[in-house]
């Protein structure tokens, strides 16, 4: 075999049949993002509808079964993307689902944490956010509306963000950190978790004006899966319960 390398800023794999060397007919590829080192991707059979997602795996497991997703440390645990009521604020949370403190910067780049699909939002590095175990941060649309509309236990970091909406239709909500820099000495972002959430079945349609948020039911599991997400009433979240007056 001819030695090859694979870019950690991410490319595209291509298998092509051939027959001596004869390309025929037979043509797969597939696109992976950039990851950090260590970091292998695979296939990932979603329970949900039995398809598949390329993804960043758990561990590397060379000529065995794939291993399970990488999941956190930190994750997109709730979804409210098209609240009910005039001047109702959208909102999300992310939760740090790991045993240890998580900082939303890269002290090595000097760059931090930011949202890579869906919203735009960088998170601060003047004054790095560090995100303790089972620590929740809410991010809204607008802080004034969220204070009008919802009430959340008492010190929670609720932020604002400017640019972007949340799609009332679906849309892909992902977390990034720093990553390899390309050959253009810009850096990439590495996929934390992402959200490909929906208003239409299969995904359930009453966080869709009804009322409740999307809420993600097990939440150190793949949330990427309509199989994991319920409106929060139904799921018995505790943070969320206190949420809607």
């Amino acid at each position: 075999m001819t030695s090859f390398g694979l870019s950690d800023d991410g490319e595209t794999v291509y298998l092509t049949s051939a027959v001596d060397d004869q390309l025929t007919e037979y043509r797969f590829k597939e696109d992976f993002g950039a990851s950090l080192e260590g970091q292998p991707f695979g296939y990932y059979r979603k329970p949900s509808t039995g398809g598949y997602n390329f993804i960043t795996l758990s561990a590397p497991t060379q000529a065995a079964a794939n291993a399970g997703p990488k999941v956190g440390p930190i994750v997109i645990s709730e979804i409210m993307y098209n609240p009910a009521g005039a001047g109702a604020a959208e909102y999300f949370e992310i939760l740090n689902i790991s045993d240890s403190n998580v900082t939303l910067f890269d002290a090595t780049q000097n760059k931090a944490w930011k949202f890579t699909g869906g919203i735009e939002y960088e998170f601060p590095a003047l004054s790095p956010l560090t995100m303790t175990p089972g620590q929740r941060v809410v991010l809204t649309r607008s802080i004034p509306d969220f204070n009008a509309s919802y009430t959340v236990p008492s010190g929670t970091l609720v932020i604002e963000w400017i640019t972007g909406k949340l799609s009332n239709g679906g849309e892909s909500l992902q977390l990034g950190q720093p990553g390899p820099v390309n050959a253009l000495n810009e850096t990439q972002f590495v996929r934390v978790d992402r959200v490909k959430y929906d208003n239409n079945s299969p995904w359930v349609s009453s966080p869709d004006g009804g009322g409740p948020s999307l809420s993600k039911i097990a939440e150190k599991e793949y949330g990427n899966d309509y199989i994991n997400g319920r409106p929060w009433q139904e799921s018995g979240r505790r943070f969320s319960r206190s949420f809607l007056r």
